[in-house]
């Protein structure tokens, strides 16, 4: 599964994000979180956040 993908899941689903850590391969929540934000800057509950609120930040992979 690739980097955006997660944020499609989190996008478009309201699984829980350690079921979404689940299904990306992810044994932990913690772990998730930590390479999410390292891809994206912003972490996933940061994201899903965002898409609640309407206030739809975009995201770079690799801050670029």
């Amino acid at each position: 599964m690739f980097a955006w993908d997660w944020i499609h899941l989190l996008q478009s689903t309201s699984k829980p994000i350690l079921h979404i850590a689940l299904e990306c391969g992810y044994q932990s929540q913690s772990r998730f979180s930590e390479r999410f934000k390292e891809q994206f800057g912003m972490s996933p509950s940061e994201v899903r956040k965002n898409e609640l609120t309407g206030k739809g930040e975009s995201l770079m992979v690799n801050g670029k």
